[in-house]
Formats: C-alpha cells, sequence, structure tokens
C-alpha cells in the first residue's frame, strides 16, 4: 500500500512538472496525461484497499482490506475465513456457499472425497472433473531431437492436465476448481461451500490456505 501510494505521489509530481515546465504542445499533453493518469490510477487503487479491521475470530488487525465490501478470505492467525463490508468483518457462516470457489486447502495426490455434494451437501450422485494445465519441459532425448532438427530454434515442451474428480449432486456442477498452489509444486482445490471445505480438511488433515 505505500509503495502504491508513493508511485501515485511521484507520478502526480511528474504529471505537473510536464504541463507546467515543457513548451506547450501535443507531445506534453500526451506524456502530462499519462502520468496523470497512472497518479489517478494508483490513487484510487491505494485508497480503495487501505482499510484494516480487527479478525473476529482473534483479534489479529487485517490490513489491506477494501473500502466496500470483502469476499471471504483467510485470518493466517486463526485460520478462521472472514468476510465483511464498510470496515466490519464477522467470521464466516458455517453452511456459507459462495458464488464461486473462495475456500481453499491443499490437495493430497489421494485425497478422500467426502461423499456428499460439494455446493448444497445433499447426496452426490456424480463426479464433476475439475482440473488445470502447465506446461513443463519435454523429455530430454525428444527435446534434443527437436532442437537438432529446428537448428536449435525450437524447444519441445509437453502440457501437463492436474485433474481431480469431485462429488456432486444432480443439480450442481460448479462446486470447485482447482489450481497450482502459490508456491507451485502441488495442487490447491477450491470450493464454493464452507462446510464442504471444512469436511474436506477433516477427511485429509489438512489446513486451509488463502
Amino acid at each position: 500500500m505505500l509503495v502504491r501510494g508513493g508511485l501515485a505521489i511521484i507520478s502526480g509530481w511528474a504529471a505537473f512538472w510536464v504541463l507546467t515546465t515543457w513548451p506547450p504542445g501535443g507531445g506534453t499533453w500526451f506524456i502530462g496525461g499519462v502520468f496523470a493518469l497512472v497518479a489517478l490510477g494508483l490513487g484510487v487503487w491505494t485508497f480503495s484497499s487501505s482499510a484494516e479491521a480487527r479478525c473476529p475470530g482473534c483479534t489479529l488487525r487485517i490490513r489491506g482490506l477494501s473500502s466496500g465490501d470483502n469476499q471471504p478470505l483467510l485470518c493466517r492467525s486463526c485460520v478462521e475465513f472472514v468476510e465483511g463490508k464498510a470496515g466490519e468483518l464477522w467470521l464466516v457462516a458455517p453452511d456459507r456457499v459462495a458464488d464461486s470457489p473462495r475456500f481453499a486447502a491443499p490437495c493430497p495426490e489421494e485425497a478422500a472425497w467426502p461423499e456428499i455434494c460439494a455446493v448444497c451437501g445433499a447426496e452426490a450422485t456424480r463426479m464433476v472433473s475439475a482440473s488445470w494445465s502447465e506446461k513443463q519441459d519435454a523429455p530430454f532425448a525428444a527435446d534434443l531431437a527437436t532442437r537438432a532438427a529446428t537448428l536449435g530454434t525450437m524447444k519441445l515442451v509437453t502440457r501437463v492436465t492436474h485433474s481431480v474428480e469431485v462429488p456432486h449432486c444432480a443439480q450442481h456442477d460448479n462446486g470447485a476448481r482447482l489450481r497450482e498452489t502459490f508456491e507451485g509444486g502441488g495442487n490447491v482445490v477450491v470450493f464454493r461451500s464452507h462446510a464442504y471445505l471444512r469436511a474436506f480438511c477433516a477427511a485429509n488433515k489438512v489446513t486451509p490456505v488463502p
């Protein structure tokens, strides 16, 4: 937040300097206008994410909140999800179902899935795939052959898809998504249902993540 605020001030001064010291003309107005727009954008961004409030679960002060609505986010101290608006936070209700996947947990390779719908908690009648793809270097021999054939101008890569099957009822099909961990090297599954997240964490002995 301080960095954004500082950049906004610098951009604002740059716009002022250009517009007041450079010779009048289209170039001056264009460059000065660019600096002014950057300053305005950074200023709005800084103001909109400058709120803070105490976590209702452990009283830790959470900074960088939006001054408007705050969608569910994880308190790193008490590992509870909170949400709120207008500078206030409250604990996410146990039965909260978000419009899109918000509640995340590490996804083990051999994950145990609670046999209920990942959205509404009804009896699961089918499995729905959640996946993400990444590019990886091809095996050495295949990559070497490609480089030789293209005189070193091309590199062979392969696309690897990570996928899991998530229980759903007949009425729902969008209860979860899969993504890479922020640190890389693993999968994170993100659910719409707070209750299903907690059941998944208990079944797999994992802890929610941001």
